[in-house]
């Protein structure tokens, strides 16, 4: 089932309870790491069991600016010099 945005409505929270698992789909280059935390949060509290995330409306020479790891609140590791 497709919904509306989790923070937008709260039908997207309503359903999130009732199925068996959820994909939060994040928007490329237009989802703050904090809009998507809080996403986050707001599916769990429903209960919902998250299945991971799906980056889209990625443009495929943006790609390499994606490829980075962040932490559980969202912040990226500091780089170590050698």
């Amino acid at each position: 089932m497709d919904s509306p945005p989790i923070l937008a409505v709260a039908d997207a929270s309503m359903l999130a309870s009732q199925v068996t698992g959820t994909l939060l789909v994040i928007a490329a280059g237009n989802s703050p790491i904090q809009i998507c935390l809080r996403a986050k949060e707001a599916l769990e509290a429903t209960g919902a069991k998250i299945l991971g995330a799906v980056l889209n409306k990625l443009s495929p020479g943006r790609a390499e600016a994606y490829y980075h790891s962040y932490d559980e609140a969202g912040n990226r590791p500091k780089r170590r010099h050698t």
